[in-house]
């Protein structure tokens, strides 16, 4: 008795059952870069936001009139640079007096960048579009750096995360 077959070319598919989460694409909590009262809450919870959006601003006012110190401070030292150096053509000073005066405006000018770093770091801007989580802090609220502030996730697209066993790797 003879049993014939067709040999008909399709394709194998094979399946692999698992069980698996959806994550957010990007997730982060917002936290504070400076101390001080917050002023302004620029969202909702559960709100869409665009990158630069403006979400929190840390109260300015003192670090506004640091700045404002630190720049007459550099324009002193600026000052005092300038005159010291006129006083080196004469021999009036001493070359270590000038280098002491050089370095002093330099300093000062650090602070003042350092300040101003400060003024940006006190508005809090959305980093990537995503939708607003909870909101942990209210308005005239004293935080501290580093506390958490707000959550913000981006959920488009998701990842699915699972794990295959080894055999199904390939």
């Amino acid at each position: 008795h003879v049993v014939g077959f067709r040999a008909v070319a399709q394709s194998v598919e094979e399946r692999v059952a698992v069980v698996g989460t959806l994550a957010a694409n990007e997730s982060v909590d917002i936290k504070s870069e400076l101390d001080g009262p917050i002023e302004e809450i620029g969202f909702e919870e559960g709100q869409q936001v665009d990158e630069g959006d403006v979400l929190f601003r840390i109260d300015r006012s003192k670090l506004e009139a640091s700045l404002t110190e630190a720049e007459a401070n550099l324009k002193l030292a600026d000052a005092t640079l300038g005159r010291y150096a006129a006083l080196a053509q004469s021999r009036a000073v001493s070359r270590q007096e000038v280098d002491q005066a050089r370095m002093t405006f330099e300093a000062r000018l650090a602070t003042v960048e350092l300040m101003r770093a400060h003024l940006q770091d006190a508005t809090g801007v959305v980093p990537f579009a995503g939708v607003m989580g909870s909101r942990l802090v209210s308005i005239g609220q004293y935080v501290t750096k580093g506390q958490a502030l707000a959550s913000l996730v981006d959920t488009d697209p998701m990842k699915a995360q699972f794990d295959v066993p080894e055999r199904y790797v390939s």
